[in-house]
């Protein structure tokens, strides 16, 4: 076929509007990928700040559960903090602020997770409902018996009001004693003019939950005996020395000069008897008298968890004959708590009876840790709003 010279270059033409075309199209193809990549790469920032900013609502959740001690307890209290290390790479700061105490204490979670300029906002509203009666949420229970508070002593303080609960008697002697906070009482409530709380008499008994150093969960015999076992009396302790685990078939004695650190529970048969420095975040168990005398007796620094002290042993089960300060949890469920010896004690007393006397002082540290099956408080309803910034 032959061609005329007119037709010559007229497919060229088409080519480069093809070609026009196709360069605009691919342009518009790869504009449109970098914007999808765009969104696409938002889309994942905002998803690992979304998660990152749930890890600081859920670390103040644990924090309320736990009682730790920063957590607010009075009205428009706060406490803010970052968390420890970056979640998907952004800092994540949380506010946990006591919303409301009635009718249901509230509190308010802000958690904001922080990068590259942007942020997400995951304002919480969670309750706190009362569950089982929980062991060591009050100052001192008389387990099933009397709690007598006399001898010019204190329980509580003028800025912490306090619980004080008797399967029996709760008295406060005339002119001899101070209750901060509520007495409540399956029997009688005396002297109310010592009182600057609610006296609740005639109350229906409340059983509280057994901590058994026996038997599952709180089977402190056989942690210690997992450490090994000493027969006969253990010598005295003198100087600085770790304890525990280690289950002891005789007695145990901590010296004036001692400075006991426990690694493990500790669970002695026969007698304590405690003149020195002690402290750890276990569990201190005798079937017989624990006793704490003289001024050198310490227990604890004030850090959570608290050493518990538990004696099994019916008559007078603990002794607190020291003018130290204790921090601690005292639980004698078959016996009596005496503390009367002025000292300062920061914990909870829970015994069959319980007597404070001779200017001695107890203050509830809410925070202090509890034990297994403490009961207490726990979690209820929980909303959430989300923020994105």
């Amino acid at each position: 076929m032959k061609l005329l010279k007119a037709q010559k270059g007229q497919v060229f033409i088409p080519v480069l509007v093809l070609l026009l075309v196709g360069s605009l199209l691919i342009a518009a193809s790869l504009q449109t990928v970098a914007m999808g990549f765009k969104i696409s790469q938002n889309s994942w920032n905002r998803t690992d700040s979304l998660y990152a900013a749930d890890s600081g609502t859920k670390n103040a959740i644990w924090q309320i559960n736990a009682h730790t001690a920063s957590v607010p307890i009075v009205l428009n209290g706060s406490w803010n903090y970052n968390l420890p290390t970056q979640i998907n790479s952004n800092t994540v700061n949380v506010t946990i602020l006591c919303y409301a105490l009635t009718p249901v204490k509230t509190y308010k979670i802000t958690s904001v997770a922080s990068a590259n300029g942007k942020s997400t906002h995951i304002d919480s509203f969670v309750t706190m409902i009362a569950g089982t009666p929980g062991i060591f949420d009050r100052a001192i229970v008389g387990l099933n018996g009397n709690v007598d508070i006399h001898g010019n002593s204190v329980v509580g303080s003028a800025s912490q009001d306090v619980s004080v609960y008797a399967n029996g008697n709760v008295i406060v002697s005339s002119n001899q004693g101070y209750l901060y906070g509520d007495a409540v009482a399956t029997g009688t409530v005396t002297d109310k003019a010592m009182i600057t709380g609610q006296e609740l008499e005639s109350q229906p008994p409340i059983v509280f939950p057994v901590i058994n150093p026996t038997q599952a969960p709180t089977n402190y015999r056989a942690n210690a005996q997992a450490g090994g076992t000493y027969n006969g009396n253990y010598p005295t302790i003198t100087g600085t020395r770790t304890l525990g685990p280690i289950y002891i078939d005789g007695t145990l004695s901590i010296s004036s000069t001692a400075q006991v650190t426990l690694t493990g529970d500790v669970y002695v048969t026969g007698n304590i008897a405690i003149s020195g420095f002690i402290t750890g975040a276990f569990h201190l168990v005798g079937e017989k008298t624990i006793t704490f005398s003289g001024s050198g007796a310490t227990l604890g620094t004030g850090a959570v968890p608290y050493t518990t002290v538990i004696s099994t042993r019916t008559g007078t089960a603990i002794s607190l004959n020291s003018t130290g300060v204790l921090y601690g949890l005292f639980y004698a469920p078959n016996g009596t708590i005496q503390d009367n010896s002025g000292s300062t004690l920061y914990g909870s007393l829970y015994g069959k009876d319980v007597v404070v006397a001779n200017h001695s002082t107890v203050i509830f540290q809410t925070g202090q840790s509890y034990p297994p099956g403490s009961g207490g408080e726990v979690l209820g309803q929980q909303t959430w709003q989300i923020t994105l910034s």
